[in-house]
């Protein structure tokens, strides 16, 4: 997975490459705050970029949920002090 960034017109939706099964996505997600300590990620779309092998959505969501979560809302490990909580809601 990795975060590609933000489109300069939405600037709070963000969009990250996703490669499972020999297949590359691309989500786009919004984070919105939830309160002063906890962010959430909401989901809003994935596309294919290239002609993609039969896949089970359901399984592609967990597996990109799984990312997302180490992920959290900065990409940084948890050795690193986290400021916020996430949420994931999709």
């Amino acid at each position: 997975m990795i975060n590609v960034g933000a489109y300069h017109d939405i600037p709070e939706e963000e969009m990250f490459v996703f490669i499972y099964d020999s297949n590359v996505f691309l989500f786009t997600l919004r984070m919105s705050n939830v309160n002063e300590t906890t962010k959430a990620w909401d989901f809003i779309k994935y596309v294919t970029l290239k002609d993609m092998q039969k896949i089970d959505d359901n399984q592609l969501m967990q597996m990109f949920k799984k990312a997302l979560s180490m992920y959290k809302y900065n990409g940084l490990p948890d050795s690193y002090k986290q400021q916020f909580r996430m949420n994931i809601n999709f």
